[in-house]
């Protein structure tokens, strides 16, 4: 009876260990027809050039974030993400910044990533919306504070292509973009073709 409880409690360990993994749903660069792939495990790294994964059997493998199409992080709160994620297909971008903000506030604070994720989805909803007519000065403001705070994020390039993007609909100067393009250029252009490009 014990060794049947003990197996019993082991196999729930292995399922909830299994679930408990940062899924990345990228590009395969070799398929002609775009297919894209999933590789799951734990998000030991992001920078501007790649996503940096470990898996169970400590295998690390990089994907580069030009090929990220998502990531779905373990402890991500399901149903919020899940609305979220769907009204951001619907072009529902008001719902959508509503569902990444709910979200937020329910994930937990030692997710860095996840937050750090959820803060850009919030930036991003800001430019989609901006893209749709709305005054830019909400999207200018999230973009900026999120490259403050994460100028060696993932996502860095993406937010200065937004910013840069609106500031020049704006008739605004976009030197600070120029700039920070260029340090992160310097730092990470090694390491990363994609950040490597010139400006």
């Amino acid at each position: 009876m014990l060794r049947v409880a003990s197996c019993c409690l082991l196999s729930l360990l292995a399922v909830h260990s299994a679930a408990a993994q940062d899924r990345v749903t990228y590009l395969d660069r070799s398929s002609k027809t775009g297919a894209t792939l999933l590789k799951s495990g734990t998000i030991t790294g992001e920078d501007p050039g790649k996503v940096t994964l470990s898996s169970g059997d400590a295998r690390r493998s990089d994907v580069p974030v030009s090929d990220v199409i998502d990531i779905a992080y373990d402890s991500e709160p399901t149903a919020e993400m899940n609305a979220a994620r769907t009204a951001e297909r619907e072009r529902k971008y008001d719902v959508a910044l509503a569902g990444y903000t709910d979200a937020m506030k329910k994930s937990p604070s030692d997710k860095k990533l996840l937050r750090r994720h959820l803060e850009y989805k919030s930036a991003e909803m800001r430019t989609a919306q901006a893209d749709a007519g709305v005054n830019p000065a909400a999207a200018l403001d999230a973009l900026r504070q999120f490259i403050k705070a994460h100028p060696d994020s993932r996502q860095s390039l993406a937010a200065y292509d937004s910013l840069g993007r609106l500031l020049v609909i704006a008739r605004q100067p976009v030197n600070e973009v120029v700039e920070a393009l260029a340090g992160v250029r310097s730092k990470y252009g090694t390491d990363s073709k994609e950040v490597a490009q010139p400006l």
